[in-house]
């Protein structure tokens, strides 16, 4: 009996996405696209943003690989500017802001089940093959 094993977490397509600021007022929304395509692959969309004056652009790709490797992209000069390059904001780019408050994008994660007598240490024991 096999059984093959599915994914913990399944990722869309939209995760495939990095965030690159610190782009120089003379690059182009095209030149970063091109660049990003000839050094790390498909850039499947770009959308461009202002934060604070700040210009801000997402790039999609096609895989997640692409995705991984565009991070290593941070620190990449561009006209003399170096780039900076990480992971979006799970909520970024629908971003909802009412009275002056940005939404709170943290996450918790509730289990259920755990004995009452667990020690932190036996706690981080069980979880620590899933990350810290």
């Amino acid at each position: 009996m096999t059984s093959s094993l599915s994914p913990v977490f399944k990722f869309k397509r939209e995760a495939y996405a990095v965030r690159v600021e610190n782009v120089a007022e003379s690059v182009s929304r095209r030149e970063i696209v091109e660049l990003f395509n000839s050094l790390i692959g498909d850039v499947r969309k770009c959308e461009e943003a202002f934060d604070d004056n700040r210009r801000i652009l997402t790039l999609s790709f096609s895989t997640q690989d692409a995705a991984k490797k565009a991070l290593c992209m941070s620190g990449y000069t561009v006209a003399g500017v170096p780039l900076t390059v990480k992971v979006p904001l799970p909520s970024e780019g629908h971003r909802i802001i009412k009275q002056g408050k940005q939404l709170d994008v943290r996450r918790n994660l509730y289990v259920l089940g755990l004995p009452f007598d667990l020690t932190k240490s036996e706690f981080a024991e069980i979880f620590s093959h899933y990350g810290s």
